[in-house]
């Protein structure tokens, strides 16, 4: 019997201490995309944050249908043709990673030309390449300060007592580690590796990737600098995020308004409260609470 993957032994364990991974890098992006909309009026089970962290973060659009047993069930979807202008004219469930299994000639598959959002791409393709970018610059900047972190090499004969291994070992897990010969050794010589610090641009390609995957999800303004922001950059950085907000914002009250009329549900889409407090909107919550601080000022 062969064994799982994810059962792995000491050796190699110890073989991967050095490797950074990076697999799970969109998760925190995940997460700011679940915050951007907030949505309200969801089938019963459906998660506050999935149309956004989960559906239009992993595919180009979102359907509702109600299906025997399931009632309304919000899903990514596909599209099976497409209209004239390029929207889905029907439509096909896309399963999620890690889905419950469904039989694929469940109703829950069947094509359907109920209302759905489309968006075209998924916002995971679109930050794609700046993720793939970012996790390199990461891993190279875990090999810069690993190799900072030990710039000599020691040069001697191999049977010396020095363990070069054992130096790597405690080295890897961040001990003060100082290599002792014997008298009958011969004196080794040390060898500078002429470790170059790296560390800042690395920094610099990190914090660039960021900015332009936030730019793209309208999270952020995309300006990216220390110090010398001029005020035209800062507003063309603010007025890119708007503009992409508020067509997003246009799209989703329109489906919600399509779906609230086909399945009599009271499916509602607002602002979230970080780009609500630049946009002055967000939930009916967050704008009675604005007008009493108003009220209360006046007073």
């Amino acid at each position: 019997m062969a064994r799982p993957t994810f059962l792995l032994s000491k050796g190699e364990r110890n073989s991967q201490q050095e490797i950074l991974s990076t697999q799970d890098i969109e998760e925190h992006y995940r997460m700011v995309a679940g915050g951007l909309y907030r949505w309200d009026g969801l089938p019963e089970g459906c998660p506050v944050d999935f149309i956004e962290s989960s559906a239009l973060f992993y595919s180009g659009g979102v359907g509702c249908k109600r299906v025997r047993g399931m009632g309304n069930v919000i899903a990514p979807i596909k599209p099976a043709n497409l209209t004239i202008y390029g929207t889905p004219y029907e439509w096909i469930p896309e399963p999620l990673r890690g889905m419950m299994p469904i039989a694929s000639d469940s109703e829950f598959f069947r094509p359907s030309n109920e209302p759905s959002l489309w968006l075209g791409i998924s916002t995971y393709l679109n930050i794609k390449p700046y993720l793939e970018m970012m996790s390199t610059a990461m891993k190279v900047l875990n090999t810069n300060i690993v190799a900072l972190s030990q710039p000599i090499m020691i040069s001697g004969l191999p049977n010396a007592p020095l363990k070069g291994l054992i130096v790597q070992s405690e080295l890897m897990d961040g001990q003060t580690y100082i290599p002792v010969t014997g008298r009958d050794g011969i004196a080794p010589e040390v060898l500078d590796l002429k470790a170059t610090d790296h560390t800042q641009n690395l920094v610099s390609t990190i914090d660039w990737c960021d900015a332009r995957i936030l730019e793209i999800m309208a999270s952020s303004n995309g300006v990216e600098k220390s110090s010398g922001i001029s005020t035209m950059e800062t507003v063309s950085g603010v007025q890119s995020v708007l503009q992409q907000f508020e067509i997003g914002l246009e799209k989703r009250k329109a489906w919600a308004d399509k779906v609230n009329d086909r399945f009599k549900m009271d499916l509602t889409v607002t602002a979230g409260m970080g780009i609500g407090s630049l946009t002055s909107t967000g939930s009916p919550q967050d704008a009675e609470q604005r007008e009493e601080e108003v009220d209360d000022n006046d007073i």
